[in-house]
């Protein structure tokens, strides 16, 4: 039995985040929406005006070397104010970076591409028209770039670490890839600096591309300099008023009614309360089951 790769739709406008579409899967058949590459908000900083190596420097020592000197790191990504970079890339956006020390490095024009290379596989029909064997795909839509890479001009200016809630890896369900009785499960690792503002990675469900006013399923607070596993959460879709019921362990359920005959959204957001301050997710995984 075959199975074929449909193509990934793409969505106009979203300039801060990254999409991947979920065409139709198999009845049944579990698409894992995941990506380990590390994300970074907030931390002020300075990207000097040339094109040079070394032209990045954070205000605040990550935790670790971002870079292939730390066991082939190949790098990280970096979410950046639009007053960061110089024109043509002064826009606010996720660009990558590749860092030689815990606070310096180098900043790339990369970004990730809308949509990713990332495709769920579709199995081919049994005879009859019966789905065939469902096949669990890997989507990864903040896989690193790949050379050539073009090192980006700083503005030479300060910047300041943005400070609102900015919207990770992004996943778009079409309407009916999740049925009643459906479910889509929550993990996520993030790191911190250690300091008293608040640092909130989030597994959230939306009607918008942009997760704007999401329906949170799952967060992570950090205060302290260490890594921390987000609550495993079971969104399930009761396909009865549209409600979605959030069930974390040792809570209440909560619910929602964004409806999933409708195209959703499913994805993280990023947070940090103090412009200084930063957070890594430094893995994101969403598990959609149809039902």
């Amino acid at each position: 039995m075959g199975s074929v790769s449909p193509p990934v739709a793409t969505t106009a406008g979203l300039a801060d985040s990254v999409v991947s579409t979920i065409p139709e899967i198999a009845t049944g058949s579990p698409a894992y929406c995941q990506t380990a590459t590390p994300r970074m908000v907030g931390n002020s900083g300075t990207a000097a005006a040339n094109a040079n190596v070394g032209n990045l420097t954070l205000g605040t020592a990550l935790d670790a070397i971002y870079g292939p000197t730390n066991n082939n790191c190949p790098g990280i990504w970096i979410y950046l104010p639009s007053t960061a970079l110089a024109a043509p890339n002064n826009v606010a956006g996720w660009y990558w970076a590749v860092m030689t020390s815990t606070t310096v490095g180098t900043v790339y024009t990369a970004q990730p591409v809308n949509g990713g290379v990332s495709v769920v596989d579709t199995p081919a029909p049994e005879s009859g028209g019966s789905p065939g064997v469902a096949i669990a795909a890997v989507v990864n839509p903040f896989a690193p770039p790949t050379a050539p890479l073009t090192i980006a001009t700083g503005s030479g200016n300060a910047y300041t670490g943005v400070t609102t809630a900015i919207p990770g890896a992004v996943y778009a369900c079409p309407g009916g890839s999740v049925q009643p009785s459906g479910s889509i499960d929550f993990t996520g690792v993030a790191s911190a600096n250690n300091s008293a503002g608040a640092k909130t990675h989030r597994g959230v469900i939306s009607a918008a591309s942009a997760l704007s006013s999401p329906a949170v399923v799952a967060s992570n607070a950090l205060t302290t300099g260490v890594s921390a596993v987000m609550t495993a959460v079971a969104a399930l879709w009761l396909g009865v008023s549209n409600a979605w019921r959030f069930i974390t362990a040792g809570s209440t359920p909560t619910f929602s009614s964004i409806d999933a005959s409708a195209t959703i959204y499913v994805g993280e957001t990023l947070q940090v309360a103090v412009a200084t301050d930063w957070l890594i997710a430094q893995q994101f995984r969403a598990v959609v089951n149809q039902f």
